[in-house]
């Protein structure tokens, strides 16, 4: 693979920069996206998307696929991704890919400019050496008066500054993770929101704890519909009381000693990664 993509400097101040394994899985998403449009199996991905699974950008990047899906439920949190997923591939798009892969015309632009600009300037006209320096005085007198308004500022989350509760974050993580598994969850009612209130004032008062609670039920099979009388998790279950998320938090629904039938583990395959490319 040859090229190479850019970054500038004011990614420090990106929200997920110091995010080791968001802006690992981010920068990794970039440098191996398409800089042109391709066909893969007659399917078109185009410039800046990528066809990828789980499972493989937990192994190149040494990660746990479980990590890997807490970066891309972020990175799409924030629109620096979207991703599209069928029963066989998913498809990945880096929203702003062209500000950090120029296209040949670009990149041909900036080359004839930048030459123009290292000209001798007793090739460029006065009046333009004029304007030039002036915008410069300008530039720097503008700089001097917004020193104060350049400070850092912390980056807050606007739910969380007026202690409200997500409750719609809270569903699409639930339906993220779950979705496919599971029944998802159409309509935030108000039972669901005062449900949602009181788990979240008893201890699951961050997402970082509802992701978790949601991520120990899709590893526990027997929540998934994994046994003889075909019971599965609801989201309407796990919030019903404290006793049930407790019990999906200590993974006291796991059936490590339940023997499947071939057909159940064909469905729990399908229903966990079906909407991923299986790497070959």
């Amino acid at each position: 693979m040859q090229g190479w993509v850019k970054f500038h400097r004011r990614i420090t101040k990106w929200e997920w920069y110091t995010d080791e394994n968001t802006f690992k899985i981010f920068f990794h998403l970039i440098l191996m996206a398409n800089h042109k449009s391709k066909k893969w199996r007659g399917i078109e991905v185009n410039r800046g998307e990528l066809i990828t699974s789980q499972d493989k950008l937990a192994a190149t990047n040494g990660i746990t696929r479980q990590q890997v899906r807490t970066s891309l439920n972020k990175l799409k949190s924030t629109n620096e991704i979207t991703i599209k997923t069928t029963n066989k591939y998913t498809l990945i798009k880096v929203v702003n890919y062209s500000n950090y892969q120029e296209n040949e015309k670009e990149s041909n632009q900036q080359n004839n400019q930048q030459i123009t600009n290292e000209q001798p300037t007793s090739n460029q006209p006065d009046n333009q050496r004029v304007t030039t320096n002036k915008n410069v005085k300008n530039l720097k007198n503008v700089k001097n008066d917004k020193n104060d308004k350049n400070k850092e500022v912390p980056i807050v989350d606007v739910d969380f500054k007026k202690n409200k509760i997500p409750y719609e974050k809270i569903v699409d993580l639930y339906n993220d993770i779950l979705g496919d598994l599971i029944p998802s969850v159409r309509s935030l009612t108000k039972k669901r929101k005062t449900n949602i209130k009181v788990r979240w004032k008893e201890n699951l008062d961050s997402l970082e704890k509802w992701e978790e609670l949601f991520i120990a039920v899709e590893e526990q099979d027997f929540m998934l519909g994994d046994n003889k009388n075909n019971w599965n998790a609801t989201f309407d279950w796990l919030i019903k009381n404290s006793n049930n998320y407790v019990k999906a938090l200590e993974r006291q629904y796991e059936s490590g000693n339940t023997k499947k039938t071939k057909e159940q583990e064909k469905r729990i395959h399908e229903k966990r990664y079906g909407g991923f490319l299986k790497d070959e």
